[in-house]
């Protein structure tokens, strides 16, 4: 999945700038960083889901806009909620249809060393279990009815 690898080149450059700058690892810079499996696993999730009724192309353009969304459902709930009416209805159900990432981002209170609950941390493990083994429960179910050729 180019989404892991591309979480662990950040987490490698991140080491080497701590290194470089003789920097301290702190144990809140590790769970923020940890947080991106759980991420990374419900986009392999989705990925697989797809996969399992749509060809790859189909699965990797429709896998990116999916995390696109799921990146930002917080924000557009939000910006809608002063609207009110069908926007921000809409938009509520796109926040609760679509994984919630931003539950996974813990960098911004990392970075200014905020102390953050450790039912944070544990909530957010909790939704990406979850969510990626209802991911692939769907999959399996999707893939038992299909027909292999």
């Amino acid at each position: 999945n180019v989404f892991v690898i591309y979480r662990i080149i950040l987490g490698l450059i991140f080491g080497f700038t701590l290194v470089v700058v003789r920097g301290e690892l702190l144990l809140g810079d590790v769970l923020a960083i940890g947080m991106c499996w759980f991420e990374a696993a419900i986009i392999a999730g989705v990925a697989i889901s797809l996969s399992a009724f749509s060809t790859p192309t189909l699965s990797a353009g429709i896998g990116i806009g999916i995390w696109l969304a799921s990146a930002t459902t917080d924000d557009l709930l939000r910006l809608t909620q002063m609207a009110g009416g069908m926007p921000h209805q809409v938009a509520k159900g796109v926040y609760y249809l679509l994984p919630s990432l931003s539950r996974f981002n813990f960098r911004e209170a990392v970075i200014y060393q905020q102390q953050i609950a450790s039912a944070d941390y544990l909530a957010a493990c909790a939704y990406g279990v979850v969510y990626s083994c209802f991911l692939l429960v769907l999959a399996s179910i999707i893939l038992s009815r299909r027909e292999m050729v």
